[in-house]
Order: structure tokens, then C-alpha cells, then sequence
């Protein structure tokens, strides 16, 4: 995240680096200020089609439930809950490993 600011600190109209932050805190879930830096993004650069399909996908999330269970936070759209949820790792019926091998747990809660 670091270069990122750094470089719309040194070039405020470097609208892929804004994109690239705000995927970035996306990942990390910092949705609020991802929304915001992929805003700035498209505003400066209606053509980036990263900033586009994320700020397009960030609208379809506003209607998804969410939830958390012990190893990741998940997000599904509404009609396809009683579908996914029962195949969760959370799930009673199913118990399954939520991280990659050789990982004795992950590292945060991965958002699903």
C-alpha cells in the first residue's frame, strides 16, 4: 500500500495507482476506502475497466449477506444462501480445511 500512496503523493493524477489501492484494501477488507480510491480512479480514468468492474461488483455486494464463521468472513448473494451456506467449511455438514497446506492457520479472515 505503501507505493501506491506514494505515487499518487508524487503524481495525483496517476489513476491506475488509485485503482491498484483501492483493489488492494478491497483484499485486505477495507471496503469503504477501497470504494473510495477506485471512485477517484474511474473519475480521472472512465476507461479503466479494472476500476469499472470493481466499482460494478461493489454495487451487486450491497445487496449480498454476509457472514463469518471461525476462519473467513463470506458474502453471497441472497438467493444463493441456501445453496453455498450448507457447503461452507463453517458448515456441520461439511468440515474442510479453509486455508492453503503447510499453513498452520490463515494469516487473517479471508473474505469469500
Amino acid at each position: 500500500m505503501d507505493f501506491y500512496r506514494k505515487a499518487v503523493a508524487l503524481s495525483p493524477k496517476l489513476y491506475p495507482a488509485y485503482a491498484g489501492m483501492g483493489m488492494n484494501l478491497m483484499r485486505v477488507g477495507d471496503l469503504k476506502t477501497g470504494r473510495a480510491m477506485l471512485e477517484r480512479a474511474f473519475a480521472g480514468d472512465p476507461y479503466n475497466v479494472w476500476a469499472y468492474n470493481t466499482l460494478d461488483l461493489l454495487d451487486q455486494m450491497d445487496t449480498f449477506t454476509t457472514g463469518q464463521s471461525e476462519h473467513c468472513i463470506f458474502r453471497m448473494a441472497k438467493e444463493d444462501q441456501p445453496v453455498l451456506l450448507p457447503m461452507h467449511p463453517s458448515s456441520p455438514r461439511k468440515r474442510t480445511r479453509s486455508w492453503p497446506r503447510g499453513m498452520d492457520s490463515p494469516p487473517g479472515p479471508p473474505a469469500v
